[in-house]
């Protein structure tokens, strides 16, 4: 007999790790105990050597599913007698250092089961398993147990606890369980808040039939609300295009299923996959020249060849659109400028002009996510992800700094927001928060950051800003290293991003020398001019900017960066012949004001 400790850490909490755990024990006749900690999985194994090792390779080797093991340590410990294997009580005696899992779209089985009349869970919306549902959104602190999340007010009935006491049951310790007769309830609300239905196949019939009288429709999803109008019908597009004040910029449409995705876009291998991934993201796809006429393309993407394009990713879309069985227009529930909406009451006060209904439940919704957009590459098919949220987020594998001791914190820019935060070697890199000069948006900002920080218990010992001195996550940064004593580092904007892609690309460490172009907006120069159009070379850790752009006047602040009538003016000052071409651009006032300014 031999007794060994097994200690994983990664992404092991929310993904059925502690009842893989012990199946296999039970399956190799190992005896000892499986926990969470705030430092990934524990396991006490004692028995006969040979077969402690083979459990051994089989967690490591060949792990949960939706695990990613980063590290492990598997070492002989004092002789220990255990009467069998348990699960037992998760500790937080540990500073926390494990990945978070993100949120899970809906498996297979469970969809299975939402659809079968016969099963217990049927039309249920908020059916999960160890392999699906809700994580990083509903996690208020470590380790990740139901208590701990926002489940916690929504105690199992008897069905419930037995599946989650059974080990052959796939709902064995899953967190999330709930049923029809002890789960979350949805609430069908007219824009005023006052209740029409509580009943989920009620709300879900008169959802559709909204949908079906041209009406808009505010869903509460896994990281916030969704605006829905139905796909076909050219004046609900029109309509939510004047509410929400998006008079061009593109829709996303949820589909029921990859066939009726293929009638009216192309879909690649790698883009079927993605589609169909735990992650479910929005992938961009180029629309079919001959696509069903029932989808209103020239209100959805006005001006553009490609369409974003989602599968049903929650049993409650998943039960929508098994009865609509359209496509659906689906976009995140904010207005112009503003970060998506996840309290209910908020979402209530500020969508009520936008909606006409609400679809709501009363399970807490702790951390704010869009959904995450994502496309390939035409020719080398390699992903590109355009969006960061739901689904990824805010785990970043895989990891670039392993063996780094120190934290350190991250700000990130001014426009399609996000930070990063560095602790004990595991990378986070927070959701899409949207752009900062939006009041709403640095509350979300600052939630969530302060969410991921309590989480770890981090105190950064080195913050990152960006060189403008006005920018929001500059300032905030500054304030934060205040407070934590932690020193500044200052990145000039399109530095950062060459930095970003040479980490990307492995090529931190490489021998050669690299030259990056960086064709991005204006960004504060180290030299206190605008920078734009920059060329680095990057050798031995050092960088050195050797060609950009030649200077030019620049005014207005950022209405310049907007408005290419201004930028165009400025280049031609000198150039009379661009008279003739620019003046009309202008008003007598503005070209008079201008032109004195220039």
């Amino acid at each position: 007999m031999a007794s060994f400790h097994l200690h994983i850490e990664g992404q092991v909490q929310g993904v059925g790790f502690r009842p893989f755990a012990y199946r296999l024990a039970k399956k190799l006749n190992v005896r000892g105990w499986v926990s969470n900690g705030t430092d990934g999985v524990h396991i006490a194994l004692t028995g006969p050597e040979g077969n402690i090792r083979k459990f051994y390779h089989e967690a490591t080797v060949h792990p949960p599913a939706n695990a990613r093991i980063m590290r492990h340590s598997f070492e002989e410990v004092q002789d220990a007698d255990y009467p069998d294997f348990q699960i037992v009580e998760s500790t937080s005696d540990t500073s926390p250092n494990l990945l978070l899992t993100p949120d899970l779209g809906l498996c297979d089985a469970c969809r299975q089961e939402i659809l079968d009349p016969l099963n217990r869970r049927h039309n249920y919306a908020f059916t999960t398993c160890t392999d699906c549902g809700p994580r990083y959104s509903i996690i208020q602190q470590l380790p990740y147990d139901r208590e701990y999340t926002t489940m916690r007010p929504f105690e199992q009935c008897a069905p419930c606890q037995d599946e989650y006491n059974h080990p052959e049951n796939r709902r064995y310790f899953s967190q999330t369980n709930s049923c029809p007769a002890c789960g979350i309830e949805l609430a069908l609300l007219n824009n005023e808040g006052k209740l029409i239905s509580k009943s989920q196949d009620v709300v879900i019939a008169l959802t559709c039939t909204g949908l079906e009288h041209g009406k808009i429709v505010c869903l509460k999803g896994i990281g916030g609300y969704l605006l829905l109008a139905d796909a076909s019908n050219e004046d609900a597009i029109k309509l939510l295009r004047e509410r929400k004040h998006r008079p061009a910029k593109p829709f996303a449409v949820l589909y029921p299923s990859i066939e009726r995705i293929r009638e009216d876009a192309h879909v690649s291998r790698e883009e079927e996959e993605a589609l169909c991934s735990i992650e479910a993201p929005i992938v961009l796809l180029k629309w079919k020249e001959h696509h069903r006429a029932a989808v209103c393309r020239r209100q959805i993407s006005p001006g553009l060849n490609k369409i974003g394009v989602m599968l049903p990713y929650t049993p409650l879309l998943a039960l929508l659109m098994d009865k609509w069985k359209k496509p659906i227009l689906a976009t995140s529930g904010n207005l112009s400028g503003s970060p998506i909406y996840f309290q209910d009451q908020d979402a209530l006060t500020n969508l009520a002009p936008v909606a006409d209904f609400f679809v709501t439940n009363n399970r807490n919704i702790v951390v704010p996510q869009d959904d995450s957009v994502i496309q390939f590459s035409p020719i080398a098919r390699q992903r590109i992800v355009i969006r960061r949220s739901r689904g990824y987020a805010p785990t970043f594998l895989p990891h670039p700094m392993i063996g780094r001791t120190d934290t350190v914190l991250a700000m990130g820019g001014e426009m399609k927001s996000s930070f990063s935060l560095l602790r004990q070697g595991n990378v986070y890199v927070s959701q899409y928060l949207g752009d900062l000069e939006n009041y709403h948006t640095q509350a979300s900002y600052h939630t969530t950051l302060d969410h991921l920080l309590h989480l770890f218990n981090a105190s950064p010992e080195k913050v990152i800003v960006d060189l403008h001195p006005a920018y929001f996550a500059s300032a905030a940064g500054r304030k934060l290293a205040r407070n934590f004593g932690a020193g500044v580092v200052t990145v000039q904007h399109h530095l950062a991003h060459f930095c970003a892609v040479l980490g990307e690309n492995k090529l931190l460490n490489c021998p050669d020398p690299v030259l990056g172009v960086i064709w991005d907006g204006t960004g504060w120069g180290d030299d206190g001019g605008v920078w734009g159009g920059e060329f680095f070379t990057y050798s031995h850790h050092a960088f050195e900017r050797i060609e950009h752009l030649p200077y030019y006047d620049h005014l207005l602040g950022d209405k310049f960066s907007r408005e290419p009538r201004l930028c165009a003016l400025s280049l031609c000052k000198d150039v009379p012949e661009a008279v003739t071409l620019l003046k009309d651009k202008f008003t007598e006032k503005e070209w008079s004001l201008y032109t004195r300014m220039i």
